[in-house]
């Protein structure tokens, strides 16, 4: 896993795909975070270039997989993006990706037409991760959990 991550860290960079930010005139990096089967690219750009710079990136990560023999999932809830716009020329991107269903289309070795879809959470082995770091959803969910499993508890004691 090694080889392939370091490889699609070579190739984004070779693509020209950012993961860093500049903060009082120093580079801030954000590195690509891999749990089992599931990978986390971080990506910045200008707000006009996220969403294409995205499409660059996972179509950039897909290709590197199928050269070690290996598929990516762009089924429905796989493989999504959770985007956040900044700084000049923000509304104008939030709104175009929008109109395009919150979505865009990229190419990938084996079908010239997938899309990636830009959601505002994700899940992940059920914790949910939103761009805005608000953790009001899962402590709700989490709480109804928990009172649902009480609920088994206290019929099984009383």
């Amino acid at each position: 896993m090694s080889r392939l991550l370091r490889l699609l860290h070579t190739s984004l960079q070779v693509d020209g795909i950012g993961s860093s930010i500049t903060f009082n005139n120093s580079p801030i990096l954000f590195p690509m975070a891999s749990f089992h089967d599931d990978l986390m690219i971080p990506v910045s750009a200008p707000s006009k270039l996220i969403v294409s710079h995205n499409a660059k990136a996972i179509s950039t990560a897909a290709y590197v997989f199928s050269s070690f023999g290996l598929s990516l999932n762009f089924s429905t809830n796989n493989s999504e993006a959770i985007i956040s716009f900044a700084g000049p020329g923000s509304y104008g991107a939030r709104v175009e990706l929008a109109k395009n269903g919150d979505c865009c289309q990229f190419s990938t070795v084996n079908n010239p037409c997938n899309t990636l879809r830009f959601v505002k959470s994700y899940k992940h082995l059920g914790t949910k991760t939103s761009v805005s770091c608000n953790m009001a959803e899962e402590v709700v969910l989490r709480s109804c959990v928990m009172a649902e499993d009480e609920k088994k508890l206290r019929k099984k004691v009383f």
